[in-house]
């Protein structure tokens, strides 16, 4: 395996990963690269897919599973530019990095694969499916940080417009932001649960935000459903799903 890739691209699935887990499997095959993890206590997870196209040079001829230290790959990372190209060679137990037109070589051990536990995305029957802009759905997360260590997000129809609010609470002290954008209904829901509301712990959201570089993001959500977040990346995708913190009905 030999894949050349600029730095910018290969950080835009590693710096996701990193917000939910210090380790994971990378699996590189025919189509590119893809990890599925989830944190310790099994409230969040994610799944990063990178399509080949993004790298410079592709030389796989069978599936590699990479078990890495994500904290130690990013932090050699950082010391590179943004715009430098690293060549990733998996040999025997370990990943060699060299930074194009530098006398730079790295060499990462691998993880025991064993210890690491990869999760699927689960296949849930969402009943609510909404494209809202990253910036606006940042702001009703960060100023919901501000007030309570929990957020809310809630779906309504009023038989004029379906509504879809972020909504945080403590003693009085309240945020309310409500989105232009209507949703879409994927199926019909039970008649009292349209108007449904489910609880998270904020600093889950919000610590994962940060790495977001995406204009729009797609959510999707049901009551005492994890929500959902899809976007795209250059030549590839994130999705991001956390467990509410308590379930309201």
């Amino acid at each position: 395996m030999n894949i050349e890739i600029e730095i910018e691209k290969l950080n835009s699935i590693i710096e996701p990963l990193t917000k939910v887990t210090d380790e994971a499997i990378i699996r590189v095959n025919e189509d590119g690269l893809i990890a599925t993890m989830s944190d310790k206590s099994r409230v969040s997870l994610i799944e990063a897919r990178l399509n080949l196209r993004a790298c410079k040079v592709w030389e796989v001829e069978e599936i590699h599973t990479l078990p890495l230290n994500l904290k130690k790959l990013q932090g050699y990372l950082k010391v590179c530019d943004s715009s430098d190209i690293v060549s990733l060679i998996h040999k025997d137990n370990k990943i060699i990095i060299k930074v194009k037109d530098e006398l730079t070589k790295i060499e990462l051990l691998l993880l025991d694969e064993s210890n690491i536990t990869q999760p699927e995305i689960p296949d849930l029957d969402y009943f609510v499916r909404i494209d809202v802009p990253f910036d606006k759905f940042k702001k009703g997360v960060k100023f919901s940080e501000k007030v309570s260590n929990e957020i809310t997000f809630k779906t309504t129809d009023d038989g004029e417009k379906k509504r879809f609010m972020i909504l945080s609470n403590d003693m009085g002290n309240k945020v309310e932001l409500e989105f232009d954008d209507e949703y879409d209904l994927l199926a019909t829901p039970p008649a009292d649960e349209i108007h449904g509301e489910s609880c998270f712990k904020v600093v889950n959201i919000s610590s994962f935000i940060n790495v977001i570089k995406a204009e729009t993001i797609r959510i999707h959500t049901r009551e005492s459903y994890p929500i959902r977040i899809d976007y795209q990346i250059e030549e590839g995708s994130i999705t991001f799903l956390t467990a509410p913190r308590i379930d309201e009905k």
